[in-house]
């Protein structure tokens, strides 16, 4: 599912999303988290130094008890 969702062009946070989405469809359930720390081209492209820092993003829907 994230080898799907990785190959097209986006912002991580809407990647984070899909692949949410794509979860609890997938899984019958709304309880989901999900993490993804990634590096992101638009830092190396604008010519930041720091070639070593990464994002990560987090999303998560209710967990019910």
């Amino acid at each position: 599912m994230v080898d799907y969702y990785k190959r097209r062009p986006q912002v991580q946070e809407r990647l984070v999303l899909q692949i949410l989405n794509d979860l609890q469809e997938t899984l019958d359930t709304k309880d989901v988290i999900v993490s993804i720390t990634a590096k992101h081209l638009c830092v190396s492209s604008r010519g930041i130094k720091d070639q070593s820092s990464f994002t990560t993003t987090l999303d998560q829907t209710r967990l019910q008890n």
